[in-house]
């Protein structure tokens, strides 16, 4: 990504491969980051985090994106509990041009308000904005020959 060591790498939806371990692990003998992509897509991480636990702790990152947390209220429950387990380093826009609107100051505000709900009960109310980095890329052609893929917005958690 960038000019980084990150590489957003996208599993299937359908089924829980076999080699995703493997995968994470050779990446990493690269000096490749794996950030995993949007993990909200992958019902067998949302039955089961303990999948996304094991990837995390063999040194990879994940990934939501900002419109996930605007769906249903179960979804978005679960993946602030990801985030404040640890779970889940970046939110991010994940807008194709012309396909759906980015969406990231409405799911940063449902963030807030979640995150407030689920805060821990000694009462700690930092907020999500205390604990994030924001940057910007937009996709160069190399990176997607055919069009360009647009303007990303990420966010990142350091919790």
């Amino acid at each position: 990504m960038g000019d980084t060591a990150y590489m957003l790498i996208e599993f299937p939806t359908t089924h829980k491969p076999h080699f995703i371990k493997q995968t994470l692990y050779a990446l990493q003998e690269q000096g490749i980051l794996p950030l995993i992509a949007h993990i909200e897509r992958y019902p067998y991480v949302l039955d089961d985090p303990t999948l996304l636990y094991e990837w995390v702790a063999a040194g990879a990152y994940a990934q939501i994106n900002a419109g996930a947390l605007l769906q249903d209220a179960k979804l978005r429950k679960k993946l602030c509990k990801f985030i404040s387990w640890g779970l889940v380093h970046v939110l991010s826009t994940d807008t194709p041009p012309d396909k759906r609107p980015p969406r990231m100051a409405e799911g940063i505000q449902m963030l807030q308000k979640t995150l407030w709900a689920l805060r821990s009960p000694t009462g700690s109310s930092a907020t999500v904005t205390s604990c994030l980095t924001t940057r910007s890329w937009t996709s160069s052609p190399r990176t997607s020959p055919k069009k360009d893929a647009g303007h990303v917005d990420l966010i990142i958690f350091c919790l």
